[in-house]
């Protein structure tokens, strides 16, 4: 008398567990390469925001009054959408403002 085993065709708890591991790690690595990519957005944006308004801006601002502003919110007529621009993408709370000497903008969160 022999005994045959019989499988009804599908899948064992190892196995399944194995590709659940697997794809736990792929959604792993894929978060953080989403969430650091969406960083170096808004550091990009920031530095964007940043160069136009020192060199366009800033720039403007010098010719017209032949010296520099005191505070970053007398450069607002030279920029359209100037609530947009002056605040860093990545939090509102991060407003870019002038360094001491009035030459560069700052960000507090990304910096110059």
């Amino acid at each position: 008398m022999s005994v045959s085993r019989h499988r009804d065709g599908g899948f064992s708890f190892v196995e399944l567990m194995t590709i659940i591991v697997i794809v736990g790690v792929l959604v792993g690595i894929a978060i953080a390469t989403y969430t650091a990519s969406i960083e170096r957005a808004g550091a990009v944006a920031c530095e964007n925001n940043r160069r136009f308004i020192e060199r366009v801006s800033l720039a403007e601002y010098r010719i017209d009054h032949g010296t520099s502003p005191s505070t970053l919110d007398d450069l607002a007529p030279y920029a359209v959408n100037w609530n947009a621009v002056r605040a860093c993408p990545t939090g509102d709370e991060y407003l870019l403002f002038l360094d001491a000497g009035g030459q560069h903008v700052v960000c507090p969160k990304h910096g110059r």
